[in-house]
């Protein structure tokens, strides 16, 4: 039954007014926010919630928030209303005739305008491929009314961010919301309190507080919200003697334009190693087609970040005439600094490129190594502003080439259909990421595929006969073979081992450390190094072993548990300032740094964790999505990223490279990969998903975190854990299967959430510490450890947070009395020691004893805990951000005292506007599910400062 709660009155809702009012005379200055306050405080509290149980003896349920963890117990009565909505796949829909309509959204009118065509929703059989045939619905048109709310939430923008689909069945008219390559269908239906169940979502909850309880108005769960998972990857259709036929075209082709090639894309250059240590000898190569000798002069900009002004040093280039019409040279460069270093030279041997230049990087231990990907669209002016090196995906090496049974290509017509993929490779050296995907290998136009394929799943020859055909099309492009990478979204192990013999050693885009569903692609990239590591032969996720021909494996943008466990806030700016993180700037259509301060946070949490390591720290970030038009929000977010990392290469030690340069740095300098430890603040805090119900979501308020890789294991541990919340054993035997664990309970994007699957049943499986038991105590001689386990263990990690001495750089100042290996971390921001405990263990209790020889240290806290209120301070560029939020899912009002003196600035979430805060009491609303970010108080400042209602 549905019954409706009766609001309160005018007069009520006239009061909190008034308290308002009082608060605000007693600060004496305006109150401002954003738009929404949109609730009476202490009356009637509404937000998203889960059912955490159920009593029917009482009439209540327990509801909790997600993201905050706030909880409550709401009494439910007959006036309480309850709507659900019931979500189905597109396929379960009830037999009888199904209709669908489509138009044109009317704002104005609140209705659909009829339309003149809708296409089917599934595609016809195609016979070669796909035998089984596809149930066709019936399409027709119709006006339908559309209510303001639906328009304002978005659920109607969907193909063309105009249409809106609707279906008849059975005379129940539907809602179609297409979800990745599956659509799914949602009617509201009416439900008791009975047909609710504990884990059920709420998309909304209303509730009214009454004394000693609280009332329920209005819920509104969604029955059977489920991942439906895209239709399974399968097979193109095409064959490897298929594939070699149309290899046999353009290798026709080639020839025939061979020569005008050979004109347009006369120079070959190479810096070799793109990335080296302080101290060795790198090489400048040169091969070029010309008639007459090439220009000698070659131009070179040391440490040119630093050193911007500074007049570049002419070197002399010794040319050497190789058969009739092929020059060579090499110039060696000796002595270099650590820093980023370019040549330049000046072609002038024709062709179509004019200039040809080259950015490569001088480390040493102490350094940050920014690895910089880029994936669509026109890459960022700042690329060339600061002369950057970076890799990107190269869609089109086979799609332009090869036709087969998901379409036909026009034939080859000129010699710019090969020069053309190559030009910025040959310009400036940007290094491709081969992507074979989607169906590109066989013909496909457009994207996604017609119908969704795996690279994994295609025949072992097409495959062999795929890699074979990249590097040959390579060369005929004019890309350097040793260059180029492939990319890993729909690669395997075995098909990762068939590329390597195929003679790959480079792979990328590396994804999100999770075992997740992208469209119709089934990523597991869980459990492997983030930084870049050898390949193990039974499973690419497992490191292996090195040397100088060992292949490469490298990320597209790191990460660490936080942003793996709730599939968001990647070192992507992109992804933070456009779309994914709602409380922050999902959906805006403005940029700035208010935003970007988070990625900011975390670029400065990397420049602080390069202190923890042995070896160069390396860090890589994705610039992704840039569009075409300069001042698109994510071209912006991007390009703010890009000037905050240049500007700060400027004072600090950090230098640049791509994927090439990682990987021969890697081979050049390790037999197996090195340890890596960092120490992660939750960058994110404050903020949720975009849809806590519909998309992915995090706690507004995430441990710190510590994360250990190294050829034995792999672990991250949340504070104040002793044992690792994942542990992955490299040493042990590994059988897993590329994707796996499709039966494990996902969000409607594809993730494995937290809490609501069991990590231990995830593949690659981490280590069951359950049966595990750590004490630790602290004395004044030092720290004790017992560990107290089944079964023997072997090099096995424990956290040690918060030890109260002073860290200082390298070793020697600390002593470990047991078969133990103690790793020191030091916290970025607050400088407190930390440090990880590696353990051999035999079955029983077993000790170890920990002593430092520094002294003793008062812990410094990042966090700010008040009454209503959460925050979390970073110092950074020589100032405090500080981010503040709600704890409980309605708006929060502060008032924030500015010393004397003084002046802060406040940004709010989430239009981001600046407004000044004077000296004294400025009152303040954070709505809830938002934050706010304040500059320019320290966190004693803003402990003592800030007061609740």
């Amino acid at each position: 039954m549905t019954t409706k709660f009766p609001f309160p009155s005018q007069g009520m809702q006239k009061r909190p007014l008034l308290c308002l009012l009082v608060f605000l005379l007693c600060c004496g200055r305006e109150i401002f926010a954003t738009d929404a306050v949109n609730f009476y405080p202490g009356e009637v509290r509404s937000f998203q919630a889960v059912i955490d149980s159920i009593d029917p003896v009482r009439h209540s349920i327990t509801v909790r928030h997600k993201p905050t963890g706030f909880t409550a117990e709401v009494f439910w009565d007959e006036a309480s209303e309850i709507k659900a909505t019931l979500q189905y796949d597109f396929d379960d829909v009830e037999e009888g005739g199904v209709q669908c309509w489509s138009g044109e959204i009317d704002s104005g009118k609140l209705e659909i305008e009829a339309s003149d065509h809708l296409r089917p929703l599934s595609r016809e059989p195609n016979n070669d491929v796909d035998p089984e045939p596809k149930q066709i619905y019936e399409a027709r048109l119709v006006r339908k009314p559309v209510d303001s709310e639906e328009l304002r939430n978005r659920q109607l923008r969907m193909r063309d961010g105009r249409k809106a689909y609707w279906l008849e069945a059975g005379g129940k008219s539907w809602k179609l919301l297409e979800k990745k390559h599956r659509p799914e269908l949602m009617r509201p239906v009416e439900v008791e309190i009975g047909g609710l169940a504990i884990g059920t979502d709420c998309k909304n909850l209303v509730y009214r507080e009454e004394p000693g309880r609280n009332v329920l108005v209005k819920i509104e769960p969604i029955i059977n919200h489920r991942f439906v998972p895209p239709v399974p990857g399968g097979t193109s259709g095409m064959t490897a003697e298929r594939y070699e036929k149309e290899m046999e075209k353009v290798r026709g082709s080639f020839a025939k334009f061979e020569p005008e090639i050979r004109k347009q894309a006369p120079v070959q250059m190479r810096v070799v190693p793109g990335l080296s240590q302080v101290g060795e000898e790198v090489s400048v190569e040169f091969s070029v087609l010309a008639d007459h000798e090439p220009a000698r002069e070659l131009r070179l900009y040391t440490d040119y970040l630093a050193n911007s002004n500074a007049p570049p040093k002419t070197l002399n280039l010794i040319w050497k005439k190789e058969g009739e019409a092929r020059y060579v040279a090499v110039e060696k460069l000796r002595g270099l600094p650590r820093g980023q270093h370019r040549v330049h030279w000046i072609c002038d041997v024709g062709g179509d490129v004019g200039e040809y230049w080259r950015s490569f990087a001088v480390a040493d231990n102490d350094t940050l190594v920014v690895g910089l990907h880029f994936t669509g669209g026109r890459p960022n002016d700042e690329f060339e502003k600061y002369f950057l090196p970076y890799d990107y995906w190269c869609q089109d090496i086979v799609a332009d080439f090869i036709s087969g049974p998901m379409g036909e290509r026009a034939p080859i017509r000129s010699a710019a259909s090969f020069t053309k993929l190559s030009r910025e490779h040959r310009r400036r050296g940007a290094e491709p990421n081969f992507m074979i995907i989607q169906g590109n290998y066989a013909g496909r136009s457009g994207w996604p595929a017609p119908w969704p394929v795996q690279f994994r799943a295609e025949p072992a020859a097409l495959q062999s006969a795929v890699y074979r055909s990249v590097l040959e099309l390579a060369e005929m492009c004019g890309f350097d073979p040793q260059s180029g990478s492939l990319q890993c979204y729909e690669l395997g192990t075995d098909s990762i081992n068939r590329a390597v013999e195929a003679g790959f050693r480079l792979f990328g885009s590396l994804c999100i450390h999770q075992n997740w569903q992208d469209s119709s692609w089934e990523i597991n990239h869980t459990a492997r190094p983030l930084r870049p590591y050898f390949h193990a032969l039974n499973d690419f996720r497992k490191p292996g072993a090195g040397g100088p021909d060992a292949a490469v494996m490298v990320s597209q943008h790191c990460k660490s548990l936080l942003w793996t466990e709730y599939g968001l806030g990647v070192f992507e700016p992109c992804w933070l300032e456009q779309a994914w993180v709602g409380g922050g700037a999902g959906g805006r259509k403005t940029y700035d740094r208010v935003f970007m301060s988070r990625d900011f946070d975390l670029f400065e949490s990397a420049v602080q964790n390069r202190l923890n390591q042995d070896v160069p720290l390396f860090l890589d970030v994705g610039i992704e999505f840039s569009n075409n038009d300069p001042s698109h929000i994510s071209t912006r977010s991007n390009a703010l990223m890009l000037e905050y990392m240049a500007q700060r290469a400027a004072k600090d030690p950090i230098v640049f490279c791509d994927q090439r340069m990682a990987a021969e740095y890697c081979r050049n300098h390790y037999k197996e990969i090195p340890q890596t430890v960092v120490y992660d603040p939750d960058f994110w805090c404050g903020t949720k998903a975009q849809d806590s119900i519909v998309s992915s979501w995090k706690p507004v308020d995430y441990p710190d975190l510590m994360q250990i890789e190294n050829a034995a294991f792999n672990a991250y541990f949340k504070r104040p854990g002793l044992l690792p919340a994942y542990h992955w054993d490299y040493s042990k035997p590994w059988s897993y299967p590329d994707f796996g664990n499709k039966q494990l309970p996902r969000s409607v994007m594809g993730f494995l959430v937290p809490g609501e699957h069991d990590k231990f049943a995830v593949t690659p499986q981490i280590t069951d510490t359950r049966a595990i038991e750590v004490k630790r105590e602290d004395d004044g001689n030092g720290i004790a450890i017992r560990l107290t386990t089944p079964v023997a263990l072997k090099n096995f990690p424990l956290a040690l947070w918060d030890i109260p001495h002073e860290w200082k750089p390298g070793g020697g100042w600390w002593t470990v009395d047991g078969d133990a290996k103690f790793t020191p971390v030091r916290a970025p921001f607050t400088g407190n020691l930390n440090g990880i405990l590696a353990v051999d263990a035999q079955p029983g209790e077993n000790i170890y004893h920990l002593r430092m020889a520094t002294p003793p240290r008062n812990l410094e806290i990042q966090d700010v805990v008040l009454d209503g209120v959460h925050g979390k301070v970073f110092d950074r560029d020589g100032t405090s951000m500080a981010y503040l939020w709600p704890t409980h899912p309605w708006d929060a009002r502060i008032a924030i005292e500015v010393p004397a003196g003084r002046e802060a600035r406040l940004y709010a979430a989430p239009a981001g506007e600046e407004v000044l805060l004077h000296p004294g009491i400025n009152p303040i609303v954070v709505p809830k599910e938002f934050w706010i970010r304040i500059v320019g108080l320290s966190r004693e400042e803003l402990v003592r400062g800030v007061h609740g209602e």
